[in-house]
């Protein structure tokens, strides 16, 4: 006669088949997760690697921006000195100028006048050679800038490219994670770094965007450089048209002194003949043991007085016409400074005609 089974064994049967079908369950959703883990590791992996590649992307965005920034700031520093030396140019033509004024005022012979205009021409070469040196070097930087610009265009381009890549990965991640795998600490680290990649695009959004405005202003500064170069040299164009009156005034005043010379000299030398001859004339009828003068004699005597009289009065002419040749000389001189000035001085300046009318004598005296 067996044993009656009690309840208590029957319990903890029941308890026993459920702990083994529990067993069975779990290993069956072991092996089941497991695939399904190792896909999603393969998918984290994958994500690591276009991440990693993304950053590499991002450290040389860096590297060349700084380059281009570097590249910016030796342009901005290399304007700024043409922009000092422009400065400079403008002060020593100024000083020119002024200078040109005070010699009005100081009384000049003409060797000493050529030299000045001689001065002049060397300095305005000078000025003129800075000048297109100065335009060549502007030529250059904007050379340079439109080429940061396009460089600056292909960053931006690339910097789009990365931003559709990282939205995309953003959209794969958002159709693929579940809320269990965002709960998951490997895909929240993948988030995260997503995130990060996202501000440092957005940053260099900004800076790229900085860089643009940068160039804008240094267009501007470049143009403003221009429109001084263009100013300067019209200046110089109208000292340059001023030297060439002036030269042209030389001259014609120089042919003007030839021709009252040789008409002196032609003069001065028939008056000579006629007094040799008279003297001449005279010697063969006096009476050598006559001793006293005669009236003739006399005559010729008081008519080698006063033609010695006129020569000294012809050279004080020939003077007094180089004197006002050279007043006339800076007279045009003051005048094309005042034109390259844009100041009209109709009251102070003499006209040709009342230059030509001028009594030289008057002048000679006067200095």
């Amino acid at each position: 006669m067996s044993d009656p089974v009690s309840p208590k064994s029957l319990e903890i049967e029941g308890y026993k088949e459920k702990i083994y079908r529990l067993e069975l369950k779990l290993k069956s959703c072991r092996d089941e997760h497991v695939t399904e883990v190792e896909f999603y590791k393969e998918e984290a992996d994958s994500h690591l690697k276009t991440i990693t590649q993304l950053e590499k992307v991002r450290a040389d965005l860096t590297c060349q921006l700084k380059a281009v920034k570097s590249k910016f700031e030796e342009c901005q520093a290399d304007l700024m000195d043409k922009s000092q030396e422009v400065e400079e140019l403008k002060v020593e033509l100024e000083k020119q100028i002024k200078c040109n004024l005070k010699s009005s005022n100081i009384p000049i012979e003409l060797p000493s006048n050529c030299k000045e205009v001689e001065i002049y021409k060397a300095a305005n070469e000078e000025l003129k050679a800075k000048i297109k040196n100065l335009e060549a070097t502007l030529l250059s930087q904007t050379h340079a800038i439109n080429t940061k610009d396009e460089e600056i265009k292909d960053y931006k381009r690339m910097t789009e490219e990365l931003k559709e890549s990282v939205q995309t990965i953003q959209s794969n991640d958002n159709k693929n994670l579940d809320d269990h795998r965002r709960g998951n600490s490997l895909f929240s680290e993948l988030d995260s770094r997503r995130v990060r990649v996202e501000e440092e695009l957005l940053r260099l959004r900004e800076r790229v965007k900085t860089l643009q405005e940068d160039k804008m202003n240094l267009q501007i500064k470049l143009d403003k450089g221009d429109h001084k170069s263009s100013v300067i040299l019209t200046q110089l164009q109208a000292v340059q048209k001023s030297q060439d009156n002036v030269n042209s005034e030389i001259s014609k005043w120089h042919s003007e002194k030839l021709r009252v010379v040789d008409r002196l000299t032609q003069r001065l030398e028939k008056l000579r003949d006629e007094y040799q001859t008279k003297l001449i004339k005279i010697s063969n009828n006096v009476d050598p043991t006559d001793f006293r003068l005669t009236e003739e004699r006399d005559q010729l005597l008081l008519q080698n007085i006063s033609l010695n009289k006129e020569i000294l009065q012809l050279k004080r002419d020939i003077k007094c016409l180089q004197h006002f040749k050279v007043e006339s000389e800076t007279s045009q001189i003051i005048k094309s400074v005042h034109a390259g000035k844009g100041n009209t001085t109709t009251d102070s300046n003499l006209t040709k005609n009342d230059l030509m009318t001028t009594d030289p004598s008057q002048n000679c005296k006067q200095q």
